[in-house]
């Protein structure tokens, strides 16, 4: 009992950097501050209670840093479309993930993908959510004569995010525990030196259950029969899908459980479809 709460301990302090970061990259899709983190954390809560009594694996299920970009940027910004519009594209993603996990066809997908395109999926996702930080870090903007070209190196917030993206690369080499969050907390620091932040006119509000309220159950079927939905939806599924296969199954064979893949998987697909 001592080792699982330990564990416990660790790996909540290694996460706990998604509440905050996971609601700011929703709040960009114009979901309320307030009620993007108490959805962060509730989702966090079922979908870390699946992985542990449903699939009975050590696995953390949280908000993933790639889907959420994807979410905000991409289907809300990019294609047009309101969150809760969105809301909707992610809840009928989650059901069809659903269909995939509970079916034995989620095993053959397993098998016949090649493990290159499951690395390549995360990958790729990681690559779109790192030029989205050095955007908003200003360490590249928009071009004149390119899509991007290098920022003013010299700006206060450019510093802040290169000395800040240097501790985070030291901390995840060293394999510190709550590196994420010590990356987070010295950011701060560091950005309170340089007069980016001032935490003389920070005000804090009373949380509103009302708030969340307004969000939860709020997805919008109006835009259901367009082609923009139906693009939304197969391009977050098949992320959805692939992702996850190969982040699931590196899981289970990494602590050789293996034969716990399917239910752990199909927590997974339960928790996306719950997400909406």
């Amino acid at each position: 009992m001592k080792r699982e709460v330990l564990a416990g301990v660790v790996g909540f302090f290694t996460i706990v950097y998604i509440i905050v970061v996971n609601s700011l990259i929703l709040s960009e899709a114009g979901i309320p501050l307030e009620a993007a983190m108490v959805a962060t954390i509730v989702s966090s809560v079922v979908g870390c209670l699946m992985m542990g009594f449903w699939a009975n694996v050590p696995i953390l299920l949280v908000p993933g840093m790639g889907i959420n970009a994807l979410f905000s940027y991409t289907i809300v910004q990019s294609m047009g479309m309101s969150w809760q519009e969105a809301l909707a594209v992610v809840f009928v993603s989650g059901i069809i993930f659903m269909v995939i996990a509970f079916s034995r066809f989620s095993t053959v997908l397993s098998n016949s993908i090649p493990h290159s395109l499951k690395e390549a999926v995360t990958v790729g996702l990681g690559l779109f959510l790192m030029l989205i930080g050095l955007e908003k870090g200003g360490i590249v903007v928009k071009g004149t004569n390119s899509i991007i070209a290098l920022g003013n190196l010299g700006e206060p917030q450019v510093i802040a995010t290169i000395l800040t993206f240097l501790i985070a690369i030291f901390l995840f080499i060293r394999n510190t525990p709550g590196n994420f969050l010590i990356t987070m907390i010295a950011g701060t620091f560091i950005a309170w030196l340089l007069g980016l932040i001032n935490f003389q006119q920070a005000q804090g509000e009373a949380f509103s259950l009302g708030d969340y309220m307004g969000v939860f159950g709020a997805m919008s079927f109006d835009n259901i029969l367009s082609m923009t939905f139906w693009i939304a939806v197969f391009s977050l599924t098949m992320v959805l899908v692939f992702e996850n296969i190969g982040l699931v199954s590196g899981q289970v064979s990494f602590i050789n459980r293996s034969e716990k893949f399917a239910r752990a998987f199909q927590a997974n697909s339960v928790s996306s479809m719950l997400s909406g």
